[in-house]
């Protein structure tokens, strides 16, 4: 009776330990600033092996008094690929442009997302932290 009761504990936990690594490295919250300032907080998401991304990006205004986080902005995007090192999604903006970005995960909970230049938009890359 105890050798069974081992081995349903043992199978048990190799299940657990199982789920949580096959779990994709990018998804959680992530969050980035600019200039000191909050810039873009990335929900990344996964059900059914698809990534789903919400991306809030904030306007960074200078009033004359410094560099503050403004109004935040929502956008869930389409069709999120993640190849094992890359994350690639777009969002289209409320100009109707798509704007592609790649983000990549680094060591000790960090993240690079870079926006890509397109639509006359230069490439700007911005350092996330896990939450």
């Amino acid at each position: 009776m105890k050798p069974k009761l081992h081995v349903c504990l043992l199978a048990g936990a190799l299940t657990l330990c199982l789920a949580k690594a096959a779990a994709s490295p990018v998804t959680g919250m992530w969050i980035g600033e600019k200039d000191g300032v909050k810039a873009v907080t990335l929900a990344i998401t996964e059900s059914a092996n698809a990534l789903k991304v919400n991306a809030t990006f904030y306007i960074v205004k200078d009033e004359g008094s410094g560099r503050h986080t403004g109004s935040p902005g929502e956008m869930e995007t389409a069709a999120a690929n993640w190849n094992g090192k890359r994350l690639a999604f777009a969002i289209t903006n409320t100009n109707g442009e798509t704007v592609p970005f790649e983000m990549t995960v680094e060591q000790n909970g960090k993240a690079q997302v870079k926006r890509l230049a397109a639509n006359g938009h230069p490439e700007l890359t911005i350092t996330l932290k896990r939450h």
